[in-house]
């Protein structure tokens, strides 16, 4: 009997011809913004107004939309409970608006004889509860209130047209009227203020010291002046604050009280003050202060100071040799603190930062915003020579970034019950999280190779999309280098809307690498995509590649 040959073809068996050697199936899941890797990392590799907020499907980004303005020379935004309150100028005074739910624009005057650009400094606002019974918070009142620095002023929390008004956050000095001798204040059990006398103007204190009658421990004193504080937050029912070089804490439960301890003198319930400069690179000044994890943080422009204990005296530690360009690009974001630094966005939660924005690709950062809705850090950026600057967003829950479309630059960011917002330099308040996705929006996925050099050809595409009335979808093919152009012709273009299972089969054009384009307006919901390539064939592509 013969031996069968094993090159022999048997029946119906054809050979393979050479130019298809054989096919793939691959499926595509959507991922963030990638910048700097540009080759088979799966993820987007330009975007434009795409959110994540629906990963790992791909969505638009909501259509912002003009609230307030137009204010000449903007300044500062920030959002409390169902209110905003936005810091502008006109030509000699510097305004705050107190915007309320309804629409309603309650206007203060915060400086006066405001006639130059150094009047637009960003202001630094805060919230404040001032308990009446600190040793009782279950039963105990509070009044909340609003303190702007550096201009160290406060307002009411909750105000109407006929109640707002802006004070000097000067230490609180009570009259009383005492014609004999001596002139000791009537209150001996609050002695955390200082009492002035009508009949001879003297103002008297309380002194910790023990060896003198209880009368006799009020002393004639000069109520201290409260310091210069540039950027301030509030932790443990104390105002923490910097200047340039110094870090302060009020007295507990009063943001007036400035008393600091002496020699002869201490009360745990003192303000406290420490330089903080123990090395040469925490040489500069501060740029930004905040309260995170039960401590304050400080930040310089290259260094990180934390501040421990409970109660005066506090204790300032050495952390990092990172810090912040902007005390508006620190925020606490789900249990992370999400800062901007010269070279990058940085994420601190406890141990040494790293770098959270290497797929960016982000150069030098000149100028940076940022604000909160507890998700997602909103970030408008602006790297040394380029312009306009970027409007990104990580979200904190899929770990991914995103990128939206903005001409105007941002001052900043505020969030509150209603949602979130922006300030524009043109003066227009914008709202971000409406519910219209009007505006136009594209994405381009990475170069696909497999990480290999073989020719191929995109034989099949499938994709499923969700596709709302007046909306629009277009997908495109680059090949190997090619960029994409408006004058290109889409391999799909939608019509019609509802639930539409795309099947697409494209021009026989190969090339060792492609991506897919797709473009369109309005809202749409893109799930995964399937691609079904072929190996082998004639090389005939568009782009650099040729």
């Amino acid at each position: 009997m013969a031996k069968k040959k094993e090159t022999q073809l048997t029946y119906l068996q054809m050979p393979l011809p050479s130019d298809v050697k054989s096919h793939r199936l691959q499926k595509v899941s959507w991922q963030g913004l990638n910048m700097r890797q540009t080759m088979d990392t799966g993820l987007l590799s330009m975007e434009k107004n795409i959110s994540t907020m629906e990963a790992p499907y791909l969505t638009p980004s909501k259509e912002p939309e003009t609230v307030f303005g137009s204010y000449a020379h903007p300044i500062s935004i920030a959002g409390f409970d169902t209110f905003l309150v936005v810091v502008y100028r006109d030509d000699t005074t510097v305004y705050v608006d107190y915007i309320t739910a309804e629409g309603d624009v309650y206007t203060g005057t915060l400086k006066t004889g405001a006639t130059k650009e150094e009047d637009e400094i960003p202001r630094c606002i805060v919230q404040f509860n001032v308990y009446d019974t600190p040793t009782d918070p279950v039963t105990g009142k509070y009044i909340k209130k609003l303190l702007v620095f550096p201009d160290k002023k406060s307002m009411d929390f909750e105000i109407t047209k006929n109640n707002f008004t802006i004070s000097d956050m000067t230490v609180l000095v009570k009259e009383y009227t005492n014609k004999t001798s001596p002139y000791f204040p009537p209150d001996t059990a609050n002695h955390n203020y200082y009492y002035r006398n009508t009949y001879n103007s003297e103002v008297y204190r309380w002194v910790d010291d023990t060896s003198d009658s209880e009368n006799s421990r009020w002393k004639v004193s000069t109520p201290p002046a409260m310091p210069g504080i540039k950027y301030a937050t509030v932790h443990l029912s104390r105002l923490f604050g910097v200047d340039d070089d110094r870090i302060y804490a009020s007295g507990y439960n009063d943001y007036t009280n400035w008393n600091l301890d002496t020699v002869d003198s201490y009360n745990e319930s003192n303000a406290w003050c420490s330089p903080a400069q123990s090395n040469t690179k925490a040489g500069s000044a501060f740029t930004g202060i905040t309260a995170f994890q039960n401590h304050v943080i400080c930040f310089k422009r290259d260094f990180m100071h934390e501040i421990y204990n409970t109660k005066n005296p506090f204790r300032v530690q050495d952390i990092y040799a990172e810090g912040a360009i902007d005390h508006r690009t620190v925020q606490d974001v789900d249990g992370q603190l999400i800062f901007v630094s010269e070279d990058g966005v940085k994420v601190y939660t406890g141990a040494d930062p790293r770098l959270l924005s290497f797929p960016l690709n982000l150069k030098k950062i000149t100028y940076a915003v940022s604000g909160t809705d507890n998700r997602s850090y909103y970030l408008y950026a602006e790297e040394e020579g380029k312009s306009p600057g970027r409007l990104l967003t990580y979200d904190t829950v899929v770990g991914e970034w995103s990128e939206q479309s903005t001409q105007e630059k941002l001052l900043g960011f505020a969030h509150n019950k209603n949602g979130m917002y922006s300030l524009t330099d043109d003066g227009s308040v914008l709202k971000l999280d409406t519910d219209e996705y009007a505006a136009e929006w594209s994405f381009e996925t990475d170069l696909f190779t497999n990480k290999s050099i073989d020719i191929r050809h995109i034989r099949k595409i499938h994709m499923l999309a969700d596709i709302a009335e007046g909306a629009s979808l277009k997908i495109y093919i680059l090949y190997d280098g090619e960029n994409f152009s408006d004058e290109m012709e889409p391999v799909y273009e939608s019509r019609g809307h509802g639930r539409k299972t795309i099947r697409v089969r494209p021009r026989n054009t190969a090339g060792y690498g492609f991506k897919i384009h797709a473009e369109g307006s309005g809202f749409v919901r893109i799930y995964q995509m399937e691609l079904q390539m072929n190996y082998g064939g004639e090389l005939y592509v568009t782009g650099e590649g040729n």
